[in-house]
């Protein structure tokens, strides 16, 4: 097995992915442009330390005698890696990244082991946007992508290139833990569309509990004076809890974002968008807070990194999650599903990804976040006759006390510098 991995960028034309790639390779040696050709004429100032500048001929000769790894035609020019100098890379133990257009992305898929396949998105106002690539991109499925890059207008590249780096080495080392975040999104999103309707305490009794063991976390929170005049983020607004819940003083600068556009259906226009939590349409450090109340549908390293780039420094990430504890002694073998039974009969499954004290002080340490503090829910704190059997049934069947059965941890943390 090859120790590198071909990391392969795509974006519409003119949203930056040549200039991210470029200060990948200046600031990170690890990172190393192929030997690539060219039927596309030379720019001024450009040398052959990237492209070999070739016409159709020898474009062509050299692509009949098994030479390119893949051809990619773009705006009229053909262009393609050499097979043997992205190979001898990766050997090498490089990280080798290229601009390809995302059509021919299965193509390298299948020619190479270790693939990491990108989405640089942007909102660049001054931007050429090609008429073709609009309605190409406008269309595009974002779970087609191992990682979504956002580059805006008022980004900082240094900033923007930190956690893309990042991104990719969470990426790394999340595929050797048996993660995928673009798997996580389409089996998420599919799943909450179908459950949004149902989605109530009133018939999902565990996330009633859930709520109620947070319930006075949040609350001192978002109804005190902490949130007034910050720019605040819901991460996984559902059917709104959170905002329904308490108080929020008119100071707060709120907005929600939410995979699931049947979930989120509900939410204000002006406030909401749908995204999804590893894809967030806002620039780095636009926000003070970032709250979520039950953030296990999405508490995978790409969409931490996420919350991280968008938070400003030193601020605040608070959240609630189900523990895996609980989880555990429910679930089995199962701990990153939970399972929704619809009134049809039909059987609905979506990631819940848990964990114990100890791995979230680890997972965010990583991801560049400090724990400040961590609440645990207990089994003792539910009203008996109002306990789901979810909770009920393994704390009786593993004799596990009340007491000491977590159920739930309440979490704030403070967004640090990522190392490099």
């Amino acid at each position: 097995m090859k120790k590198g991995y071909l990391i392969i960028v795509g974006g519409q034309s003119g949203v930056g992915k040549t200039t991210l790639i470029n200060e990948l390779t200046k600031k990170f040696e690890k990172y190393i442009r192929p030997l690539s050709f060219t039927t596309r004429k030379r720019r001024e100032n450009e040398n052959n330390s990237e492209y070999e500048f070739v016409n159709e001929e020898v474009f062509k000769q050299l692509e009949s005698s098994g030479k390119f790894a893949t051809i990619d035609f773009v705006y009229g020019n053909m262009y393609a890696m050499s097979y043997e100098d992205v190979n001898k890379k990766l050997d090498s133990g490089s990280l080798v990244i290229k601009e390809i257009h995302p059509k021919n992305h299965n193509k390298i898929t299948e020619k190479f082991e270790n693939v990491i396949t990108v989405l640089i998105k942007g909102n660049k106002k001054n931007n050429k946007v090609r008429e073709e690539d609009s309605f190409y991109y406008l269309n595009i499925d974002e779970c087609n992508f191992d990682i979504i890059v956002n580059y805006n207008e008022n980004d900082n590249i240094e900033n923007v290139i930190k956690y893309f780096d990042r991104k990719i080495l969470m990426e790394i080392e999340s595929r050797n833990g048996g993660l995928c975040s673009r798997q996580i999104d389409k089996v998420n999103k599919e799943g909450y569309d179908k459950v949004s309707d149902f989605f109530d305490d009133s018939i999902r009794v565990t996330t009633a509990n859930f709520h109620e063991l947070t319930f006075k976390n949040f609350k001192e929170i978002i109804e005190s004076n902490l949130l007034n005049n910050k720019n605040v983020l819901e991460v996984g607004y559902g059917k709104g809890w959170l905002r329904k819940s308490f108080i929020w003083n008119d100071l707060v600068n709120y907005s929600a974002v939410d995979i699931s556009p049947n979930m989120i259906h509900s939410a204000d226009e002006n406030i909401k968008v749908i995204s999804s939590a590893r894809s967030l349409p806002f620039s780095c450090e636009s926000y003070d807070y970032v709250v979520s109340s039950l953030a296990d549908p999405y508490f995978y390293p790409e969409a931490l990194i996420e919350i991280n780039r968008v938070l400003k420094e030193q601020g605040l990430f608070v959240f609630s999650i189900p523990a895996k504890e609980w989880s555990s002694a429910l679930r089995e073998e199962e701990h990153k599903f939970t399972t929704f039974s619809l009134p049809n009969g039909e059987y609905v499954k979506v990631y819940s990804l848990t964990y114990t004290e100890d791995e979230l002080h680890k997972i965010l340490k990583k991801t560049g976040f400090k724990v400040l503090k961590i609440y645990k829910g207990v089994a003792s704190d539910i009203d008996r006759e109002f306990m789901s059997p979810a909770i009920l049934k393994p704390m009786i069947n593993k004799n596990i006390q009340s007491d000491k059965f977590i159920i739930t941890y309440f979490v704030i943390c403070k967004k640090e510098t990522i190392d490099e």
